[in-house]
């Protein structure tokens, strides 16, 4: 639900595309320029007391972009509107997940070229959702 959410997110503000150039869970051989979004363990839930009693859940997610042959500047340029588009996520609800915020918990790290000479970029990111 969070991926999906995220890259609804992502398709809204016109960043990526889902079923194009935007997937989830994997990165396909093409197109050449795509964003791949993963989920992993993240830090243990938070149980919050307030109006309702909720726990907040806190999966991390893995970004990871790739441009077209040897077109760093794309890779790196991708990889900053998804970026900014993620972290800008402050108290909404996004296709019925409740973000209460998306922060950044890496730098943009390049993660060299594939076989393709294709570069690409990772980002890691800490979410906090309303479950």
């Amino acid at each position: 639900m969070i991926l999906e959410a995220l890259a609804d997110k992502l398709t809204t503000a016109s960043v990526a595309t889902v079923g194009v150039n935007l997937f989830i869970g994997l990165m396909p051989n093409s197109p050449d320029a795509c964003v791949a979004l993963y989920e992993y363990a993240g830090a243990p839930p938070l149980e919050v007391l307030r109006d309702n009693d909720a726990t907040l859940e806190r999966p991390s997610v893995q970004v990871m972009v790739r441009a077209g042959r040897n077109d760093y500047p794309a890779a790196q340029t991708l990889m900053v509107n998804v970026r900014d588009c993620l972290t800008g996520i402050t108290d909404e609800t996004i296709s019925n997940v409740r973000f209460l915020r998306v922060n950044q918990n890496s730098s943009i790290n390049h993660i060299g070229t594939d076989d393709n000479d294709r570069p690409g970029f990772t980002l890691s990111l800490q979410t906090v959702v309303e479950r």
